[in-house]
């Protein structure tokens, strides 16, 4: 079985923010809502030309897991990994407005799985954002 070379993003989000709107850089586009436990295990990376469907969450699921696929091609050599979540004022915000938090991995295909925010490289996520409605049960 042929494997895939890039990462899995997956972004876990507390329920309570069911019905509310993150926003996310462009690099998670193309992903979709995955079981709340999927996020306890590192997802396959054999080929599979579809994506699962949704996942219909049920009151009780802690989380809501965003997953997308990121392909080697689109984060070449030598490129850190960065990936901006931005929410708005009314969910999570100070004086100066919605908060927004950048993830940072200097060399992507080294070290830990986990990537954690690091405020020194705010801002420099410079994508595009796509908005997402966390889902309700």
């Amino acid at each position: 079985m042929e494997t895939l070379q890039g990462y899995w993003i997956q972004l876990a989000l507390p329920a309570v923010l069911g019905g509310e709107k993150v926003s996310v850089s462009q690099s998670a586009m193309g992903g979709f809502w995955a079981s709340s436990d999927s996020f306890a295990e590192r997802p396959a990376t054999e080929i599979n030309r579809e994506l699962p469907e949704a996942a219909t969450y049920v009151e009780g699921d802690p989380l809501r897991v965003w997953q997308a696929w990121l392909s080697a091609d689109q984060l070449p050599d030598g490129q850190p990994f960065l990936f901006g979540v931005s929410y708005e004022e009314a969910i999570y915000g100070d004086a100066n407005g919605g908060l927004s938090f950048t993830f940072y991995k200097a060399e992507p295909r080294w070290g830990k799985y986990e990537v954690e925010v690091d405020d020194r490289y705010r801002g420099l996520c410079s994508s595009a954002i796509v908005e997402l409605t966390v889902p309700t049960p």
